[in-house]
């Protein structure tokens, strides 16, 4: 029961609010482009947290790579951090690893389609048969998670010079994901 909680309807209601604060904020850090695009999410968030992905697995919630641990040798890697495990798309953890990790958006455009195939690989060795059309969309919302997540941590926590740099960084990276991926357009 706990993997089915659903926190849209407190998402629909405090976005909208904080973002508000997270625009004044970052008004002068932001460019008017990444802004522009949390205003259009946040009229559009019905639309974002309603659309029904394409397919459902255990969702990290906030898989980046400061929440993956990698053993000396390289030989293995562990993910920690599960503090938002939830029934969600895999799509959406992919697109959140690659979009809030990647520091350069042009590296991050090159290297993208290439990743998320390796991941549809990975699923197939495991047995999964992908819509890798279906997927791929959900990659293209999945770009939203990563600002949402900025928005919301940034407006929660203690404010300081250090952290308004590292989540203006969070939010920006994913936001420039979402222009490229045309991510708009599916919401």
């Amino acid at each position: 029961d706990w993997l089915q909680r659903d926190s849209r309807p407190t998402i629909k209601a405090a976005f909208p609010v904080l973002y508000e604060q997270f625009k004044e904020r970052y008004a002068t850090r932001l460019s008017a482009d990444v802004l522009a695009l949390g205003s259009e999410l946040t009229a559009r968030i019905d639309r974002y947290l309603d659309r029904e992905a394409s397919a459902f697995c255990l969702q990290h919630g906030d898989f980046r790579v400061d929440n993956i641990l990698f053993s000396p040798d390289a030989t293995a890697a562990h993910v920690v951090d599960w503090q938002t495990l939830a029934r969600g798309n895999g799509a959406f953890d992919i697109a959140y690893l690659i979009g809030t990790s990647t520091a350069d958006a042009a590296t991050r455009a090159a290297d993208e389609r290439e990743i998320f195939d390796a991941w549809l690989t990975g699923l197939r060795s495991g047995g999964v048969t992908p819509d890798a059309a279906a997927l791929w969309a959900d990659y293209r919302v999945g770009a939203f998670s990563g600002f949402v997540m900025a928005v919301f941590a940034s407006m929660n926590v203690e404010r300081t010079e250090r952290g308004d740099e590292m989540f203006a960084v969070m939010a920006e990276r994913p936001a420039q994901q979402a222009i490229d991926l045309d991510s708009l357009a599916l919401i």
